[in-house]
């Protein structure tokens, strides 16, 4: 059923963004917990949290790509 909720709040962002003629994007981590970029984040002993060190790079450079395209 998480992945349900997830699937619903996602449609309806996209859904909203659509009707606003916003121009977007976003970008998912499939399989990728929560805290994703902490290396520490498997220290806190919940389950949800995890780190990803293939993730935490991706997202980073998409941060800097986005920064570099909005600031041109």
């Amino acid at each position: 059923m998480r992945s349900g909720g997830c699937l619903v709040y996602n449609l309806r962002l996209s859904t909203c963004a659509l009707s606003t003629g916003a121009d977007w994007s976003m970008m998912e981590f499939g399989g990728v917990k929560h805290s994703f970029t902490n290396p520490n984040a498997g220290d806190y002993g919940i389950d949800a949290l995890a780190y990803s060190e293939s993730a935490d790079r991706e997202s980073w450079r998409m941060l800097l790509w986005l920064l570099e395209d909005s600031f041109r």
